[in-house]
């Protein structure tokens, strides 16, 4: 269980990291182009994800 934890922040971690990293910017106010609308597709569909 532990484990399952520590991978799943890892994985949401390296995400937000990537993203951050070609986009500048984490926020969902600025949403205007095809590429930041799919990490965050991405992201909210990692969320879900059991």
């Amino acid at each position: 269980m532990a484990s399952s934890i520590v991978v799943r922040m890892s994985t949401d971690t390296v995400t937000h990291r990537l993203g951050y990293a070609r986009e500048r910017t984490l926020s969902t106010h600025s949403i205007n182009t095809t590429q930041r609308e799919a990490w965050y597709w991405l992201v909210v569909l990692r969320d879900r994800s059991p």
